[in-house]
C-alpha cells in the first residue's frame, strides 16, 4: 500500500477515533489500525470506527499496523510536514523530512469488516439538536458494575409526549429531555463506552440509526457502529416520583462547597451524610463514623415541609448530582417520608431531573 499525507491529518484521525482500540488483548489485530480505501479504521468487536483521512493522489492498497505506534509518532511530527506510509512484505514504512520508521503490519483481510446495518433501519437526521450533550449529562448515574450489565449505558425512553435519555445505577437516577424523538432508538440501550465516545467528541452527531443490535452514529467524516446492549431497562416512569411535594431547597454552589469539604474530610471513612433541620429551625449536614470523626455544618438552603426532621444520602452521589445542574436552587421533593422514599431533584430553568436513593444514617 502506499500513501502521502501530512502529520496534521493523521494526527486529526487518531483523536477522532481514540479510545476504540484496547491497549492490551489476546488478538493482534485488534490493536491494529487498518488503513485503506481512503480512511482509517479501529475496532474492539463492540465498537467500530472510522475515519477519513485527506490524501495527495489515491490511497493505493490497504494494510493493518499497530494505532499505538503509529498514532504516537504521528504527534511528534510537525503538523505540516509530509507523511509517506508504505507497505511491503510484513512492514509498513512512515517516512518524512528524510527520516525512516518501519513496523509490522498485518494483511488487511485480517481486521474484522465493519458490521452492516439491516436494510430499512429507522434513520433519523439530528443536526445539531443536543444528542451527545444529553448523554453528557446523565452517564454519571449509569452502572459500572458487571453484575448489571444492562445498566452499563443509556436508554431511551419516551412520556409525557417526550423523548428522554436516561441512566441509573439502581440508586440514583438522572433523565433529560431530547428536543426531537430518534426513530427506532426507543427502549434500546447504549453502552458507557460509546457514550463516552459521543461525549468525548464535543460535537453533535449529524445522523443516527438504530437497528435490533446495532446504532450507528455518524459525524462529518467519522461514523461509530456500536452493539446494543441486549436485556430489559426499569420502567422509567413507575421510577420517577409524580406530584411530589417540596421538602427542602439547597444554595446548588454553596452546598456544593460543603460536601466537597465534608468529602475531603471523611476520605477513609464512610459516604454516607445526614441532612437535618437543627435546633434553630434551619437545615444542617453533619456526618459521623464510629469515634473517628464526626462533624456538623450549616447548609445554605430552605425548609419547605415543615415536617421534614432528616435524610441520609451518599455524598458522593450529592456531589455528581449537583454538579450537573446548572441553576443556583436545587428542590428535593418526594410522595411520601423523604428518609424512606426516593426523593426527585430538580433545578431552576434546568430539564435535567434526578432521582436519589435515600442511604441509612
Amino acid at each position: 500500500m502506499n500513501l502521502e499525507t501530512t502529520a496534521g491529518n493523521l494526527q486529526s484521525a487518531f483523536r477522532a477515533i481514540a479510545g476504540v482500540a484496547e491497549p492490551r488483548n489476546t488478538i493482534p489485530v485488534l490493536g491494529c489500525a487498518r488503513i485503506g480505501g481512503g480512511k482509517i479504521a479501529v475496532t474492539n468487536l463492540d465498537i467500530h470506527a472510522s475515519v477519513k483521512l485527506p490524501t495527495a493522489g489515491k490511497m493505493k492498497g490497504s494494510t493493518a499496523v499497530d494505532v499505538r505506534q503509529l498514532s504516537n509518532l504521528a504527534k511528534h511530527i510537525d503538523a505540516d510536514e509530509t507523511v509517506t506510509i508504505g507497505e511491503a512484505e510484513g512492514l509498513a514504512s512512515v517516512k518524512f523530512n528524510g527520516s525512516a520508521y518501519s513496523l509490522v503490519s498485518l494483511p488487511a483481510t485480517d481486521f474484522p469488516d465493519a458490521p452492516e446495518m439491516p436494510d430499512g433501519s429507522p434513520h433519523t437526521e439530528t443536526g445539531n439538536a443536543g444528542l451527545a450533550a444529553a448523554v453528557g449529562r446523565v452517564m454519571f448515574a449509569a452502572s459500572t458494575e458487571a453484575t448489571r450489565y444492562s445498566l452499563n449505558g443509556f436508554s431511551f425512553r419516551t412520556f409525557d409526549g417526550v423523548q428522554h435519555v436516561v441512566a441509573t445505577n439502581g440508586h440514583r437516577l438522572a433523565v433529560e429531555a431530547l428536543p426531537f424523538i430518534i426513530d427506532g432508538a426507543e427502549g434500546k440501550i447504549v453502552h458507557r463506552k460509546m457514550a463516552h465516545l459521543l461525549v468525548a467528541r464535543k460535537q453533535e452527531p449529524k445522523a443516527v440509526t438504530f437497528g435490533d443490535r446495532l446504532a450507528r452514529f455518524e459525524f462529518d467524516g467519522l461514523e461509530f457502529i456500536s452493539k446494543l446492549i441486549g436485556g430489559t431497562y426499569p420502567d422509567i416512569e413507575r421510577v420517577v416520583p409524580k406530584e411530589a411535594r417540596p421538602v427542602f431547597s439547597l444554595d446548588r454552589v454553596a452546598a456544593l462547597k460543603i460536601l466537597r469539604r465534608v468529602a475531603a474530610f471523611a476520605i477513609n471513612s464512610g459516604r454516607a451524610v445526614k441532612i437535618s433541620k437543627g435546633d434553630d429551625g434551619d437545615l444542617e449536614l453533619s456526618a459521623r463514623s464510629r469515634g473517628e470523626f464526626s462533624c456538623t455544618e450549616k447548609l445554605p438552603g430552605t425548609i419547605l415541609d415543615q415536617n421534614f426532621s432528616g435524610v441520609g444520602y451518599n455524598f458522593n452521589y450529592l456531589i455528581d448530582s449537583l454538579s450537573m445542574f446548572t441553576g443556583e436552587t436545587v428542590t428535593f421533593s418526594t410522595t411520601s417520608e423523604i428518609a424512606a422514599t426516593p426523593a426527585l431533584m430538580t433545578c431552576e430553568a434546568d430539564t435535567l431531573r434526578i432521582v436519589q436513593m435515600p442511604m441509612r444514617v
